[in-house]
């Protein structure tokens, strides 16, 4: 059986993961074109970001994907917020 898509009315259908052949481009199967290693202009050109809905949608295919907000702490962040968890 093969896995299912996902799929919502509003969204370009994609396939998980696991339907790329190992090897293969997965970069060019979820997002439509090939990437360039080193041409970050090139390659963020064929996104758009939406910050509101929190989706990142490639111009090359249409499909949208939810992202999260990116952010990097400090070990000593991290240690304080696990402390908070703990006590």
């Amino acid at each position: 059986m093969e896995p299912a898509a996902l799929k919502d009315e509003n969204f370009t259908e994609v396939p998980f993961l696991s339907t790329i052949e190992v090897g293969g481009n997965w970069f060019e199967s979820l997002f439509g074109f090939s990437e360039k290693p080193g041409d970050y202009a090139y390659n963020k050109n064929h996104f758009i970001l939406d910050k509101q809905e929190n989706t990142l949608k490639s111009t090359a295919n249409n499909s949208v994907y939810n992202v999260g907000r990116f952010a990097t702490h400090s070990l000593e962040d991290l240690r304080k917020e696990a402390l908070k968890l703990i006590s």
